[in-house]
């Protein structure tokens, strides 16, 4: 059973390398991802602005697959807590996360829009928010052996187009530096 639970932000599961690495590391227990539907729904809007020529069920399918993957991610029942949070939250449109959060019973919010998930905030709900490059490099130290290994099957699956664990790292470097140059350093 995982360690932990964190809510995983839209902005973090549209980069599919990130997303796939935030993933290959969840299959292996080390956290419990977890989504809304809202957090779905933007994922998806997101990747049809973002690739507008793309077919557009490719997006469906991946975000069907997170599903399939981790039943138990999708938190329901955190509405009720949204319009509260919203009220005194810096930006109102992301207190569906910190909602979802509470309501998943999570620890973390992995994002990469921490201006809008202030510590003080977070803090008074025993909540905190982490870069995906911060989250990741933690999870490396702390797991070295079983991160090493979700990238090696990352790689061994990733197929379009064929990816080892080095152009994983090299394609990580834009959304995760720190946590690309350690898997770099450890992969050599």
């Amino acid at each position: 059973m995982a360690r932990f639970a964190a809510v995983l932000d839209a902005c973090v599961l549209v980069p599919y390398v990130l997303m796939d690495t935030l993933l290959s590391v969840a299959e292996e227990d080390l956290y419990q991802p977890l989504w809304s539907e809202v957090i779905l729904d933007e994922t998806l809007r997101t990747l049809k602005t973002i690739y507008p020529d793309k077919n557009p069920n490719s997006f469906e399918v991946r975000v069907a697959s997170m599903g399939s993957a981790f039943p138990n991610a999708s938190i329901t029942g955190w509405r009720a807590l949204e319009s509260g949070l919203a009220s005194y939250w810096p930006d109102p449109d992301d207190a569906h996360v910190v909602a979802a959060a509470i309501r998943g019973r999570a620890e973390i919010i992995v994002t990469k829009n921490l201006k809008d998930f202030p510590d003080h905030l977070l803090n008074e709900l025993g909540l905190h928010a982490a870069s995906p490059d911060t989250f990741l490099s933690d999870l490396l130290d702390l797991n070295e052996r079983v991160v090493l290994e979700a990238i090696a099957k990352q790689a061994q699956r990733t197929n379009n187009p064929a990816l080892g664990t080095t152009e994983i790292a090299v394609r990580l470097s834009k959304e995760a530096p720190e946590f690309a140059s350690k898997l770099l350093s450890r992969l050599s």
